[in-house]
């Protein structure tokens, strides 16, 4: 069988908020309470995109150059997102 990964502990408080931002889709417009995501999720997203690779990879080794060029300090939660991020999966259509 294949490996499973898991969200450290300390990363899931962060990721059920941040993994239903993920799921919204594009272009939609939702009625009722949709989840919003705040600016450290909005941060992590922008930062994600700047190391993605294109092949479903992401090269980790910009990490400190794109915390430096953006002034982030809280590493420890943004790599908590991108945690959540990386990992996270769409539900399919129909469940």
């Amino acid at each position: 069988g294949g490996h499973r990964i898991r969200v450290p502990q300390a990363a899931r408080g962060h990721g059920k908020k941040l993994s239903d931002v993920l799921d919204l889709e594009p272009g939609v417009e939702y009625e009722g309470e949709v989840a919003k995501p705040d600016d450290d999720d909005l941060t992590a997203m922008h930062v994600f995109n700047l190391l993605a690779d294109g092949m479903g990879g992401v090269n980790w080794s910009g990490l400190p150059l794109i915390c430096g060029w953006l002034g982030l300090t809280d590493v420890e939660g943004l790599m908590q997102r991108l945690s959540v991020i990386k990992l996270h999966r769409k539900p399919e259509k129909g469940k």
